[in-house]
């Protein structure tokens, strides 16, 4: 992976913790985590980062659910994959750890190791924005959202509707999905952000409903997939988009069209 996608699995999947301030240097934590329920997206970050000088580790999580962890422990290292990432970061969520970070690097130390002199140098060339810049996403970057936050349903199981077809991507900050639907309406993808409201506060999603505009944007994401979860979701929608039927809608046709030969899998 390249540190664009790198940014988009972080700003998803990923956690930068930071220990409270009010944790002794002597026993605080720092470190950077992707978590995914497949490893193989996670070998292919650590394989990017490896090849900018980066170490890391990939391994089964324990007693916290099902899946693997992508793990960065050196502070400089943190440091490092933070440079290559910040252009691209998109949650604000994320500008806050990034923050915390900074602050850990800043606390007064009688002894200052070599790791955290080397990262407050990598750190002294940020320009941290206040905001996350707003860019639209091309396919790549919404392949990589809907990978992590999204989900494709068919049949009597789609995500908001009791039949046909719904693609989904949610998230509880509205400005990466609005990025989403202005990629999407460059493409010609017809989309909308919505909202619902849930125990832990308001939710965002982009919504698509109309079978040839599901197919369109598959069309245009399926290049960049990594996780067989999508895949197999992609050829689910493929195989019923050609589940035989007594009527035939437009859209249903221009989605036939479109994935005539079904995704490559």
């Amino acid at each position: 992976m390249l540190p664009r996608e790198r940014a988009n699995w972080f700003d998803t999947e990923g956690n930068l913790y930071v220990s409270p301030f009010s944790t002794p240097l002597s026993n605080s934590v720092v470190t950077m985590c992707v978590s995914q329920t497949e490893r193989t997206p996670l070998d292919e970050f650590a394989n990017g980062i490896a090849f900018d000088g980066i170490a890391s580790r990939v391994e089964r999580k324990i007693g916290n659910g099902e899946g693997y962890r992508l793990t960065i422990d050196r502070v400089q290292d943190i440091a490092k994959e933070l440079s290559l990432e910040l252009p691209f970061i998109r949650t604000r969520r994320k500008i806050e750890e990034i923050r915390a970070f900074l602050s850990y690097l800043e606390r007064p130390r009688s002894v200052v190791r070599e790791d955290i002199r080397r990262a407050r140098d990598i750190a002294s060339e940020w320009d941290l924005p206040a905001k996350p810049s707003r860019v639209k996403m091309d396919p790549m970057d919404r392949a990589n959202w809907h990978e992590t936050e999204g989900c494709l349903s068919t049949g009597p199981h789609a995500f908001l509707s009791k039949s046909g077809a719904e693609f989904i991507v949610s998230q509880f900050e509205i400005e990466p999905l609005q990025d989403f639907v202005a990629g999407c309406v460059s493409d010609g993808v017809s989309c909308s952000v919505q909202h619902r409201k849930k125990d832990t506060g308001v939710e965002y999603y982009v919504r698509i409903r109309r079978q040839d505009q599901i197919a369109f944007e598959l069309s245009k994401e399926i290049p960049y997939f990594r996780t067989r979860k999508a895949m197999i979701q992609a050829q689910n929608f493929a195989n019923y988009i050609w589940t035989p039927r007594d009527r035939f809608s437009n859209s249903l046709e221009v989605a036939r069209e479109m994935l005539a030969g079904g995704p490559v899998v």
